[in-house]
């Protein structure tokens, strides 16, 4: 008994449920470089007995993220894998929410929406340039330069040699 209350302590927050939509994880942390794209991926999942249309955005910050796809449907019981990805062009720290909201697409009386905000936080640091280039030329110059010392000197000992 200790166990399972064990494991559903450990696993209940990795998930949002809201009845209507279950959201997988239960929030995004993002960190990348200015300027390249850094991505995650969310689970959408359809608990009810209904076919729903669900739609999913970003709050604020639009033009940093990219949701594919941004709308799309969900039978009864399917799930279905979100990419989220942002690019941003300064450095720093953002958040913002990702909104899921599922709508029943059956006619009825009283259609409620049902969404979840899903908290999302970004860490975008300074594009680091690449010393690569710099450093291999450096120590391909001195590679050179050591075998042509060395050749030099081996040569001069075999010239000193002939002479004597």
């Amino acid at each position: 008994m200790k166990k399972i209350l064990l494991t559903i302590l450990i696993f209940f927050p990795l998930t949002a449920h809201v009845v209507g939509i279950q959201v997988s994880p239960s929030k995004i942390d993002l960190e990348g470089e200015v300027g390249k794209p850094s991505s995650a991926e969310i689970t959408v999942s359809n608990p009810t007995a209904d076919i729903q249309l669900f739609e999913v955005y970003p709050d604020d910050l639009e033009n940093i993220f990219s949701v594919e796809p941004k709308s799309f449907t969900l039978e009864a019981g399917i799930k279905k894998t979100v990419k989220i990805t942002a690019t941003s062009q300064t450095p720093g720290i953002m958040k913002t929410n990702l909104s899921i909201v599922g709508k029943p697409l059956a006619d009825s009386r009283f259609n409620a929406n049902t969404g979840v905000k899903l908290p999302v936080s970004m860490l975008f640091l300074p594009a680091q340039k690449s010393t690569l280039p710099v450093q291999f030329i450096v120590y391909a110059v001195l590679t050179i330069a050591t075998l042509e010392l060395i050749l030099y000197l081996l040569r001069k000992r075999k010239n000193r040699k002939k002479l004597i």
